[in-house]
């Protein structure tokens, strides 16, 4: 019997062991094998045992590794962090855990996180290394996605597929004005008006498909009420299945680039113009010389008589009249090129606006910065510009009303106006109270030869504010117009600022000096008529 459990018990302890044997293996396989490297440390960092994976991430065999320093590839920016990461293994006795760079011959640094148990013997622990480089740059990449996403000047709004938003960035809040906690769970449909709510099924028709939309122009409201033009670009958003879940929507702010668009329009438009009424501004005035000499010849040369004298007198005022008209009309020809000198605006402001309002119900409230900058203008020029912005608003209150004048200086930054870079300007803004601009013909209010006034005499010829346009465009400014049909005009003009002016600069004043006159002139009508006016007697010619 007692043989017989001898027996027993050893076939009992070879099935153990052979169960055991095949458990080692199954161990073995798993540790050599496993995706991770593992390695079992000293205290001191020496390896004591190495797996497949640890050999290739430290690209030296088994035999080599053992014995070896771990330290030995930790970058020495690194070896501080992992000193005081195995100091606290081995006297804590918990897991820990650590990011460190290696450097292995043939490799780049790559970066690892440490994971550590300690043995319960205490005299050695088991070491996981991750290699995490992918990871961070993944993170990375995600990151600097989130914050361009974050930051972008274009909106970037995401939405499922009910049309409700479920992203708003910065971009968004500052193109449309509302913050992110005003829209995100509201409808995208409060932003689009009634006339084109059906772009939005049209939109996800596509997103549905799994096709893109490509710069689509349309227009969305603004918290402020406003049209904002805008090109949308949206992309469907897809979950790990490849389902379609979203909307990615880009939308980019155009009202710049289209108002930019629109002067280079006009100033195409004042470019054809100009070449046509340069030429016959400049003919009519060779007429215009020769009438006016002859009359000041008939002046001088006919005997004193009251009657003839007063409609000599009425024939001039008319012909000086047509002659400041083809002054306008010189305006667009390059012969009208401003000639530009610095001066404080605003007498210029005052006199200007006083004079076109003179004999009207129309009364005028200045607001002129004590302190504003000098300007480098054509005075006659922009004279005749705020002159002819003050008699359209005249016009625009026929039952009298309040014109408000204010200058001021404002410092604009890069892409702050569409015209204009980045500077100093003084910015002249004239508010009326008249019956407005509808919004359809605002596009069209600097084109030559429009007008919403009657045609006749010089009322609604149309060239206006083009005249205006081309003085300011010429000065290297802008102008705009703002209206509301029952509100009134608005219309800011900005000029660079000249240097400042010196409490010692003074204007100079010529002092007549005799002398002799040389006339030149291509026609000898002209020329004759200027030799018989200096050599009358009535001429009074200067010795």
């Amino acid at each position: 019997m007692h043989q017989i459990e001898l027996e027993m018990q050893n076939e009992e302890l070879s099935a153990a062991r052979d169960k055991m044997e095949a458990l080692v293996e199954k161990y073995t396989d798993l540790y050599d094998f496993a995706p991770v490297g593992y390695l079992t440390l000293g205290p001191a960092g020496d390896i004591l045992e190495a797996n497949l994976a640890a050999t290739d991430q430290l690209g030296l065999a088994r035999s080599a590794l053992i014995k070896k320093s771990f330290r030995f590839f930790v970058s020495p920016a690194s070896r501080s962090v992992f000193d005081a990461f195995l100091k606290k293994v081995f006297e804590g006795g918990t897991r820990e855990e650590c990011d460190v760079i290696l450097l292995v011959e043939g490799k780049q640094p790559f970066e690892v996180r440490i994971r550590a148990n300690l043995f319960e013997s205490g005299e050695a622990c088991r070491v996981a290394l991750s290699d995490i480089t992918e990871h961070k740059l993944g993170k990375a990449a995600a990151e600097q996605l989130a914050a361009i996403v974050k930051y972008s000047n274009d909106a970037i709004i995401g939405e499922d597929l009910n049309s409700i938003i479920t992203s708003w960035n910065q971009g968004a809040e500052k193109i449309l004005g509302y913050t992110a906690d005003e829209m995100v769970g509201t409808s995208i449909l409060r932003l689009i008006p009634p006339d084109r709510l059906g772009e939005e099924n049209q939109i996800l028709g596509k997103i549905s498909r799994d096709e893109n939309v490509d710069n689509f122009e349309t227009l969305r409201r603004t918290k402020d009420g406003r049209l904002s033009e805008v090109s949308v670009t949206a992309s469907a958003i897809k979950d790990a299945t490849g389902k379609i879940i979203g909307v990615s929507k880009v939308m980019h702010d155009n009202t710049a680039f289209k108002r930019a668009e629109a002067d280079r329009l006009i100033l195409n438009k004042l470019e054809s113009t100009g070449i046509l009424a340069g030429g016959i501004a400049h003919d009519f005035n060779n007429l215009l010389t020769v009438v006016l000499l002859n009359l000041e010849l008939a002046e001088m040369l006919n005997p004193p008589n009251e009657e003839l004298a007063r409609y000599l007198e009425e024939a001039k005022k008319s012909a000086l009249k047509t002659k400041s008209l083809t002054a306008q009309l010189l305006t667009f020809a390059e012969g009208g090129a401003p000639i530009r000198t610095p001066m404080l605006l605003s007498g210029l402001i005052q006199e200007s606006v006083r004079l076109a309002l003179s004999g009207a119900n129309v009364r005028c409230e200045f607001s002129l910065a004590d302190d504003l900058w000098p300007a480098a203008v054509d005075e006659a020029q922009m004279g005749q510009v705020l002159r002819g912005i003050a008699l359209n608003a005249r016009e625009a209150m026929p039952q009298g009303g309040v014109l408000r004048i204010r200058a001021e200086n404002v410092v604009l930054k890069t892409s702050e106006h569409a015209s204009l870079g980045a500077g100093d300007y003084v910015r002249i803004s004239l508010v009326d109270q008249g019956h407005g601009i509808p919004e359809a013909d605002l596009p069209k209010v600097f084109d030559p030869y429009f007008s919403t006034k009657q045609r006749g005499d010089r009322k609604g010829m149309g060239l206006g504010l083009t005249i205006c346009h081309s003085v300011v465009q010429k000065h290297e400014g802008a102008i705009a117009v703002e209206s509301a049909v029952g509100v009134g005009t608005t219309i800011q003009i900005y000029l660079p600022a000249a240097r400042k002016l010196s409490s010692e600069e003074k204007v100079q004043t010529a002092v007549p000096q005799p002398g002799r006159v040389l006339v030149m002139d291509e026609k000898k009508l002209r020329r004759n008529l200027t030799r018989v006016m200096y050599s009358s007697p009535a001429s009074q010619p200067v010795p």
